[in-house]
Formats: C-alpha cells, sequence, structure tokens
C-alpha cells in the first residue's frame, strides 16, 4: 500500500512488451492503491525525464522484446529521480546482478511474486521521495545563496575553510566587526542555524544517482 506519510504525488509507470501482461500488472497495482500509467514504448519515458513534485518509480520489462538494456543505462544516468525496477522471464544470477550494478531498485524474475513486487515498489517510491525533498532543499539552498553579495558569498568561502572571523578580516583587511556583520547577514539569508549546519548545506554536493544514493543510504 502506499505509504500515508508520503509528501509527493506518486506513480508508477509500467513498460512491459507484453500488453495483457501490463494491463494485469497495472490492474494488480491498482488493488493495492497504486496509481499507474503504461507507456506503450521507450521513446515514451521522455516524457518523464526530469518531472518535478512527482514519485515516480518504472517497472520495466527488459526481455528482448523492448531491447532495453542500453536504453534503460542511459535512462538512469539521465534521469536521477526516476528509480526503476527490472523484470525479466529470462532471470539468470548474471542478468540481475548487472542490473543491480546499473542502479535499479531491484531485479525481479518473473512469474512476479505479489510480496517482492509490493516490497520493491515501495522501496523505488521512497527513494523517489527522497531523491526529491533533496532536489528541493538543494533549489532553496541555490536560491537563497543567489541573494548573496560578492562580499558575504567571500566571506561564506572562508567560513566553510574554517577560519575564523580574525584569520578573515587580516585575510580581507577588514575589521573583526565588519566580518561579524557579512557572517551574520549570510547566516541569515542562508537560514543556517550555525556554521556545521552551514558547512553541511554547502558542501552537501550533487544530487546522487540512483545507485549511489541507494546502496550508501544509512
Amino acid at each position: 500500500m502506499p505509504s500515508s506519510n508520503q509528501v509527493h504525488k506518486q506513480m508508477l509507470l509500467i513498460l512491459e512488451a507484453d500488453e495483457q501482461q501490463s494491463h494485469s500488472l497495472s490492474l494488480l497495482l491498482g488493488t493495492y492503491g497504486y496509481q499507474t500509467t503504461r507507456l506503450k514504448d521507450v521513446k515514451a519515458l521522455k516524457k518523464y525525464r526530469f518531472v518535478e513534485k512527482v514519485a515516480y518509480c518504472l517497472l520495466v520489462d527488459v526481455g528482448t522484446k523492448l531491447k532495453t538494456h542500453q536504453v534503460l543505462h542511459d535512462y538512469i544516468c539521465d534521469t536521477p529521480q526516476l528509480p526503476v525496477i527490472a523484470m525479466s522471464v529470462a532471470s539468470n544470477v548474471n542478468l540481475a546482478v548487472a542490473y543491480t550494478r546499473m542502479g535499479t531498485v531491484s531485479f525481479l524474475p518473473k512469474p512476479l511474486q505479489i510480496e517482492n513486487l509490493l516490497k520493491a515498489v515501495n522501496e523505488g517510491l521512497k527513494l523517489s521521495e527522497e531523491i526529491l525533498a533533496y532536489r528541493q532543499q538543494r533549489e532553496a539552498f541555490e536560491l537563497r545563496a543567489s541573494k548573496l553579495s560578492p562580499r558575504e558569498n567571500q566571506v561564506l568561502q572562508m567560513v566553510v575553510d574554517g577560519m575564523s572571523s580574525s584569520q578573515i578580516a587580516r585575510e580581507l583587511e577588514l575589521s573583526v566587526k565588519t566580518v561579524s556583520l557579512h557572517r551574520t547577514n549570510l547566516m541569515s539569508k542562508l537560514e543556517a542555524d550555525g556554521v556545521v549546519h552551514l558547512v553541511r548545506m554547502t558542501t552537501h554536493g550533487p544530487l546522487p544517482k540512483p545507485a549511489l544514493f541507494w546502496q550508501h543510504r544509512d
């Protein structure tokens, strides 16, 4: 069942070569409360590359009919906020390992087991929620940071580098009082609770790919 504490709208995308199986999977997930969208082909994925405010998870049949192996690889690299669940009747250890390394949330052999399917879907949507929240936090920070003056940006970098107000004052040939004022202003503009919070916001780095994000979660 979808999480009761979800923040964003959630949608499961189904890319399945067999029309009957696609329909059946959509109906099955619908009985558990999930919203689904059935895609006709790989090209339809382009519409969902960078959709904001919607937590998506893609369930894709990676059989030979769709020829999706390279396309799926490229899609995962280009679409970090959309976790992928790979499915296949041609299940073997090597294929499962390959797709896990590629960055899929899960590899499910067919016929699908309901318990494993629901577990993978919940994990995928949770990951999508986390990535969307991350992106929104970064975008909010970047917006606030754009309001800093050139001098405040300069002081910010020095604070992040671990320099004290007195060291910054000497480096910029300013009074400690002036540096302290800049620090107060930039902390206010960035809505930082303290230096540790400030450093964490400015050094968080770019949005991770799903594989890295998933494998390094606590």
